[in-house]
């Protein structure tokens, strides 16, 4: 019987041309189509019976806005524009499947710019995961099927065996003429036969009916085809032809066009029957949905073929290579995070025609046993020798490793040339991911000790696999320069054709000329490439600007695309939404099936968020049943059913291949087809027996997607949530970097987690992680001691009560609790916007007595610590992205991270190494001098007095000329003075305030002060308290800045308390000022002896030097950078210096900040330690080991 949606085949004279130009979205010319044709879809839903969705009315999760005319007045549903077949537009007027049209009807804001049969509609985002590796997420185990299962599967081949040797035996003597291409025969032809044997011109005239009446006999034929090789595929695939290798037309989108075909020999021959039918594809790889006959990149292709026309005429190395091959390579290498990469026109040649290049004899390959063909004739074709491991089987692995090493070459057991271990990132036919952690793992801790490669076939994972579709790499987030070679095809994420190899520059140029595929194969056609360089830039995304550094994983550089292509994408690819949506749908689309499988009581092979997803049938006999009871369904669904010797012998299957293109329906869908052919043919032996009806639902749907890292499941709670990205976020926060707590730091609390398990002390090299990348006095690990006078006195706060005992803290303590508590009452309350004024007042005096000039209370504000008066401060400064600040360098992170929020301009000037970390005031006018000249309004300058990174303490006299440059160029001057009491030299080296000098000259200049608690010997950072003072700002401004303040109601009352402990000490004779003394002697003592040590012992390594630190609480080394060192940081993505912290981190536990976090000269490499580290002699000698070593690594 036809099927339900067979029609004839359209007339050939209404085939389009292929340049009638298509637009990528429906033509609705006004509102009055789209409202008529929204009419006519709640027309035919209400008459259907359509499912209701689980999504909110006020948001579908499905529209059928691409069956829209484009015709104002006749508001049907066929497809916009739709010059493809008559067939799509049959079916939308008559959808008995439920494929062509969406089950519901659109909102008004609903338009997609998609045909549904080719990517269906979707809207709800409740229906979207993201494809990322858990941290203690397990890898897929299979289950085993029952005995009678496998019992009767053995006794199916064991039938199958004897009753085809039977009736081979009786064929053979009564039905011979069927079995002549499997035994030795005689060879007739019908021909002429006068003269034959003399070769006369009359056997080479062409011959007519009435001379083809002689016949001639050739005797002795051999068999044509093995008998015993051609049993399987007699007896067995033959009954399954018909549902082998169907014949299709149109676009293998979410749905694809069968053509019917019958057979009247039992399969031995098929013929057309003229019908087609339209079902549901789970069986085409098209993973991201980029195979549409509409969209930007079916444009690009359009607009690409115009210009390059259809083929390149030649191979790689003859001719054929384009301006577009050498940009489509350039953007592959960029997509994986490679250095270069080298594209083949064919997938399976990628590899065959590769890895001859790579190995060959004396060399090993170690190969997965489930590796693919192409990975086993290529193997077989380089000559070198061949050992296979366990699928996935890591320990086995290491075991085989250990073996080959310590055997070496048969006979010789010389040491192998080389060791290349090939893997696969997605195996196509189990559905499991490589164990890649645990891989990396091995190589890194045998690559010391042999040549030991690792290549990874990412055929099935590019483009389908991780956060940002860049593969299993990109799904365990490893950095891919560990991986010595990628390979991958570019058929199943990104709607084209072949396959690329990716790796360092050197590896790439010499497989250019070494590969067969370059001299031999035909190249890469220009269309195939445009579709290439076209979706891959739409999953990257483009940025218009390039990065001034390539980290991985980054968005595609406008300049790196054709100009005209780029012009040929939708807003919504050229940004990388649209590439991000897709990734996200295939991986809600993908786990969704593969949980819910194992939830109706089947057994599944593969990995949770693998695409790819197998469906164990087991008796080979219920493979055909299987695929045809699928397509006979009334919305028949086509599927890829695979057995031996594709797969082990008792191991078929049914595999299915998902794509972004499916919806949550089709899935449902799929899953009620499923449910129902599996309780027909006796699929379900796993242990769990849910409906599909409980499946569906949304509380089943998040229990399906949970995992233990996220047990809610679904990334959004409701489908009507707005959704937020980095791509809509204020743009300037994506350009805020603060070293100081970044990677590194992050790392290092990884480190220290790690050491509370006796497992991670085993892993680790060291026993403590040593903060030593900010100051941070008191935290864990530096433990400097809090001053007592003023932990007592916020005791006295925090319990009001204590006060009235007079046993337990000194006098003076009591009598400044109750002092305060009188101004301030309870620190749990709000304080005066600006700060507590009795506590201002407290600083003005302190400032007074310092400078010698008064205060104005009202110009003080109280901060929670000096940073958030620093940011308010350039808030106040920066009115326009021209506004420039200039900063010293290098300079303290938080300086470039404000401006870059609030979209200013850092203009850097450099102070003077070799002077001790000096600022040149010339040098300072230079910046100023250029800044101008650039364009930029010069709104401040920044001083920071003591330095940090560097120590250095400025003279007076510099201090001076500073002054006079802020009055000659109108700059306003931020004097960053939190560590004016950390001192290492006070008899030699002393403080001087900014203010005092401006004071002093009575210049004009607008001048802001900071300080701190978190510094100096107080050290209480995390109280979070301070000040800044204005001065010579009028009070207009300053009521400016009191009303932004307030905004943020007040500073904290504890920070402000210790505001007023650091400006009013205790006093000689009180009696806290002994024990007062006491300790900050002791802490001035300690930091100073500590710089002193570690600028000696850090100045007689080799290759580096450090300047001795006058105040503040850091050194800041500087360190010779190695070319070795600088070409391995280039592989990982890093700066060099930041690559030489990474190993002392790594290696030492010492966390330190490299220099190009602060800022330094191209070229050069430093990195900042803290003095605060007890143990100095522990701490230093550490560094010493590491560093020699490191020295003597990088210098080799």
């Amino acid at each position: 019987m036809p099927s339900p949606m067979g029609l004839r085949s359209p007339s050939p004279s209404s085939a389009p041309s292929m340049f009638s130009k298509k637009r990528s979205t429906p033509s609705l010319t006004n509102a009055t189509a789209y409202l008529a044709a929204v009419a006519e879809a709640d027309r035919r839903a209400q008459a259907g019976n359509s499912t209701p969705s689980i999504s909110s009315t006020s948001t579908p999760a499905l529209s059928f806005s691409s069956s829209i005319t484009a015709d104002s007045s006749s508001a049907t549903t066929r497809m916009a524009g739709d010059d493809h077949h008559d067939l799509d537009e049959a079916y939308d007027e008559d959808d008995e499947t439920g494929l062509t049209r969406p089950t519901n009807p659109p909102t008004s804001e609903q338009v997609f710019s998609t045909r549904h049969v080719e990517f269906g509609h979707c809207a709800n985002p409740a229906y979207r995961y993201t494809s990322e590796y858990k941290p203690g997420s397990a890898f897929h185990a299979e289950e085993e099927p029952p005995y009678y299962i496998l019992f009767s599967t053995y006794i199916s081949y064991l039938c199958l065996i004897i009753l085809g040797h039977v009736r081979d035996f009786f064929g053979k003597r009564f039905r011979s003429s069927s079995y002549s291409h499997l035994m030795p025969h005689d060879f007739v032809v019908r021909g002429v036969c006068e003269s034959a044997a003399a070769g006369e011109a009359s056997t080479r005239q062409p011959f007519s009916e009435e001379r083809l009446t002689e016949r001639i006999w050739f005797q002795g034929y051999a068999a044509l085809t093995s008998d015993f090789d051609s049993f399987y595929t007699r007896r067995l695939k033959t009954r399954l032809d018909d549902t082998f290798s169907r014949p299709v037309t149109g676009v293998p989108g979410r749905t694809i066009v069968c053509l019917d075909r019958v057979s009247d020999d039992y399969n031995k021959t098929f013929r057309l029957n003229g019908n087609r039918t339209r079902a549901l594809n789970v069986s085409s790889y098209n993973y991201l949905g980029f195979a549409q006959a509409r969209g930007g990149c079916a444009d690009a292709v359009e607009q690409g073929i115009r210009r390059y026309g259809v083929s390149a005429c030649g191979s790689r190395l003859e001719g054929g290579t384009t301006d577009l091959h050498v940009q489509a390579e350039a953007l592959v290498a960029r997509f994986v995070g490679m250095e270069d990469a080298l594209i083949t026109s064919m997938g399976y040649a990628t590899n065959s025609t590769t890895i001859p290049a790579l190995a060959g004899k004396g060399c090993l390959v170690i190969s997965d046993e489930f590796n693919h063909a192409s990975i086993r004739v290529g193997v077989r074709l380089s000559g070198a020798t061949i050992r296979t491991f366990k699928h996935n089987d890591v320990k086995d692995l290491e075991n085989l490793l250990r073996e080959v090493i310590s055997q070496g070459q048969p006979r010789t057991h010389r040491p192998w040339k080389k060791i290349l271990l090939i893997v696969e990132g997605l195996y196509s036919m189990e559905g499991t991911l490589v164990n890649l952690p645990a891989i990396m793992d091995l190589k890194k801790r045998y690559k010391a000790c042999l040549a030991f490669y690792l290549y990874v076939d990412e055929a099935h994972s590019i483009g389908a696999m991780g956060p940002h579709g860049r593969g299993v790499v990109d799904y365990f987030k490893i950095n891919p320069h560990d991986v010595d070679i990628l390979m991958g095809t570019f058929t199943k994420s990104f709607g084209a054709s072949g396959g690329y190899i990716a790796g360092n520059k050197a590896l790439i140029s010499r497989l250019r000329l070494r590969t067969h595929a370059g001299p031999y194969a035909e190249s890469m056609s220009p269309a195939v490439l445009t579709q290439i360089i076209a979706s891959m830039s739409s999953i990257m995304g483009v940025a218009d600007e390039p990065a001034l550094t390539v980290s991985f994983p980054s968005p595609a550089p406008a300049s790196a695309i054709p100009p005209w292509l780029l012009d040929q994408l939708p807003p919504a690819l050229r940004d990388g939404s649209e590439g991000r949506e897709r990734l996200r749908r295939l991986a809600f689309n993908a786990r969704y099936l593969s949980r819910a499988l194992i939830k109706l009581g089947f057994i599944t092979f593969g990995h949770a968020d693998s695409a790819i997803i197998p469906l164990l049938l087991f008796n080979p006999g219920k493979m055909g049943l299987f695929s045809r009871l699928m397509l006979e369904r009334k919305t028949p669904i086509v599927v890829v059913v695979v057995g031996y010797p594709a797969t082990p012998l008792v191991t078929s299957r049914v595999r299915f291949c998902l794509s972004a293109a499916h919806t949550k329906e089709d899935v449902d869908t799929l899953l009620r087809a499923i449910d129902d052919v599996g309780d027909l043919l006796d699929l379900k032996h796993g242990p769990e027996r849910c409906t599909v009806t409980s499946l569906t639902s949304t509380p089943a749907l998040r229990r399906s997607l949970a995992t233990a890292t996220n047990p809610s499941g679904l990334e959004t709670a409701s489908p009507i949530m707005p959704k937020i990205t980095t791509q809509n976020v204020n743009p300037a926060f994506l350009n805020v970097e603060y070293a100081v707590r970044g990677e590194l730091a992050i790392k290092a609390e990884v480190y220290r987690e790690m050491l509370k398990t006796e497992e991670g002390r085993q892993k680790l090299p060291f026993d403590r992680v040593v903060n030593s990348n900010i100051g941070n006095p008191q935290q864990k690990g530096l433990d400097q001691k809090p001053l007592t006078f003023g932990r007592q006195v916020a005791a006295l706060l925090e319990y009001p009560p204590l006060m009235e005992r007079d046993d337990l803290f000194p006098p003076d303590v009591v009598a400044r609790a109750k002092e305060l508590y009188a101004e301030i009452g309870s620190i749990g309350a709000y304080s005066h916007s600006q700060g507590v004024p009795f506590i201002r007042k407290n600083v003005a005096s302190f400032i007074a007595k310092r400078d010698g000039f008064p205060a104005n209370p009202n110009h003080i504000f109280l901060t929670a610590g000096a940073s958030f008066g620093v940011d308010l401060t350039l808030d106040l400064l920066i009115s326009s992205k021209n506004s420039g600040i200039l900063i010293p360098i290098p300079q303290y992170p938080l300086y470039t991270a404000a401006i870059a929020r609030h979209s200013g301009v850092p203009v850097p000037y450099y102070l003077d190494e070799s002077k001790g970390w000096s600022t040149n005031p010339a040098e300072v006018e230079a910046a100023i001098i250029k800044g101008k000249q650039d364009g930029v309004e010069l709104k401040a300058l920044v001083v920071i007095n003591p330095g940090n990174p560097t120590g250095s303490v400025l003279e007076e006299s510099v201090q001076l000329e500073l002054v006079k440059l802020c009055e000659k160029y109108e700059l306003v001057l931020l004097a960053d003075e939190v560590y004016q009491d950390n001192l290492h030299d006070r008899p030699n080296h002393t403080f001087t305030s900014f203010k005092k000098l401006v004071r002093q000259l009575d210049s004009p200049i607008p001048l802001v002060s900071f300080h701190s608690i978190s510094k100096g010997v107080t050290g209480e950072c995390g109280r979070r308290g301070g000040y800044f003072e204005l001065t010579n700002f009028s009070d207009e401004l300053v009521a400016l800045i009191y009303k932004m303040v307030s905004v943020g109601l007040c500073p904290p009352l504890g920070g402000q308390v210790g505001v007023d402990c650091l400006v009013r000490p205790p006093a000689e004779g009180e009696a806290s000022y002994a024990l007062w003394k006491e300790e900050t002697t002791a802490i001035h003592n300690a930091l100073a002896q500590r710089s002193r040590i570690m600028s000696e012992r850090l100045n007689t390594l080799p290759g580096m030097s450090c300047a001795p630190a006058l105040g503040a609480l850091y050194l800041y080394p500087k360190i010779e950078l190695l070319p070795k060192q600088i070409e391995e940081a280039k592989k990982i993505g890093k700066a060099p210096d930041m690559f030489y912290a990474l190993q002392l981190l790594d290696q030492t536990g010492i966390c330190a900040i490299p220099g190009s976090g602060f800022g330094q000269k191209e070229g050069e490499g430093h990195f900042r330690l803290t003095c605060l580290c007890d143990g100095v002699e522990e701490y230093v000698g550490k560094l010493e080991k590491f560093h020699k070593e490191f020295y003597a690594k990088y210098s080799a």
